[in-house]
């Protein structure tokens, strides 16, 4: 699969020889002091702790790309794994966050969470696929409640588990064509971060199709 910008270019321009998809974007409604923003992964609590870290930790120390993410996951592991927990570490992935979300209307998670995660897509970084519990809609959610499970005995079935998976205490997984989300800390879609309303959730739906040239 191409990653460079010349290389990507050089497909654009050869028209369409490969299989394409459609995919939904997310739509954000209402962020703070901005307009309405399209994206295809959203996250919140530990997932854009790890995306803030990978950008000033690995990013602008020149790691770039999976690699970056890479060495970011060991980190959060061997915290994780290796060092006692403490919840008032602000560099630290594997910290609690209150997170309030629902997806069409039905409650996900409240409470202190580990993350939260959103997308359009069928596969996050790594290929990992953590939803679960079948695709009822365009957007999928998932929230792990804080403190996290076991990494030992989940991460794996988390990220690479069937459908149909048994997961832990806490671990929640809904689809569907919207969610709302309340959390004081910044969210990030695509890289990008950004804040909530003050007085109200988060409002999040389901955006155009766009068509994405797929090997």
């Amino acid at each position: 699969q191409p990653r460079s910008i010349m290389a990507q270019s050089h497909v654009i321009a050869q028209g369409p020889t490969k299989t394409s998809q459609q995919r939904h974007s997310l739509k954000v409604l209402t962020p703070r002091g901005e307009s309405p923003s399209h994206g295809f992964s959203f996250g919140a609590g530990a997932s854009a702790q790890a995306t803030r870290l990978v950008q000033t930790d690995f990013n602008d120390k020149g790691r770039k790309g999976q690699a970056a993410a890479f060495l970011m996951m060991m980190t959060a592991l061997g915290q994780a794994l290796f060092t006692k927990p403490d919840p008032n570490d602000n560099k630290r992935v594997a910290r609690p966050c209150k997170i309030n979300a629902e997806v069409d209307g039905t409650a996900l998670c409240n409470g202190d969470q580990l993350m939260f995660i959103a997308t359009t897509l069928e596969k996050q970084f790594f290929n990992a696929r953590p939803f679960w519990g079948g695709k009822n809609g365009p957007i999928r959610t998932s929230a792990i409640a804080y403190p996290p499970p076991n990494l030992m005995r989940w991460l794996l079935p988390i990220m690479y588990g069937s459908e149909n998976r048994v997961m832990p205490n806490g671990a929640v997984s809904l689809s569907g064509d919207s969610f709302t989300i309340t959390c004081a800390e910044p969210y990030v879609m695509d890289g990008e971060f950004f804040h909530g309303p003050i007085d109200e959730p988060l409002h999040v739906e389901t955006g155009p199709k766009l068509e994405f040239i797929v090997d």
